[in-house]
């Protein structure tokens, strides 16, 4: 694993080698390396890793065919250059197939968990009064859907009841 106070310099080198390779006068060149991964749930399909040149898709990676697509007519050269660097090819293959999607798995069920949570509310009863009626507050229950009702003697009373909105707390219960 490489420092991260080494990646100013290996993203200068990388824009050194694109002018270089591409012919490019000196000036402003804008580079962003997209290591993603798509994943596909029915096919098992895996996609990923993209770089994008002065704000254009420049080159993706083929990892089936270990191969860099151009996706611009200036790409090829680097392409035809990068196809036979095996290292960042098996770095990026890595990447895309065992770590990417490890990673993704973890969070969709880290945010299944999270949104599938349910968190019983806390009720308290109020009266102004004694001859005030009787309220009931629920807060910081989820998901936010509830039906709140009084019992007497085991069965629901629905006489002379108000049910008002529920709003939801800074939280999002």
């Amino acid at each position: 694993m490489k420092c991260f106070h080494q990646l100013p310099n290996i993203f200068q080198t990388k824009i050194s080698d694109l002018k270089q390779r591409l012919k490019q006068p000196e000036g402003v060149y804008i580079v962003q390396w997209i290591d993603f991964c798509s994943w596909d749930t029915e096919t098992g399909e895996l996609t990923g890793s993209i770089m994008n040149y002065n704000g254009e898709d420049f080159l993706a990676l083929d990892i089936e065919r270990d191969s860099w697509i151009p996706l611009k007519q200036q790409a090829i050269p680097i392409k035809l250059a990068w196809d036979n660097d095996k290292d960042r090819i098996h770095h990026n293959r890595i990447f895309i197939s065992q770590m990417c999607p490890d990673w993704l798995k973890r969070s969709l069920d880290y945010g299944r968990n999270f949104l599938m949570r349910t968190e019983l509310p806390t009720l308290s009863l109020l009266q102004k009064s004694p001859s005030d009626p009787v309220s009931c507050h629920a807060t910081g229950f989820y998901p936010e859907k509830a039906r709140l009702f009084w019992r007497k003697d085991g069965e629901q009373i629905h006489q002379f009841m108000n049910h008002e909105e529920i709003l939801p707390n800074s939280d999002g219960t």
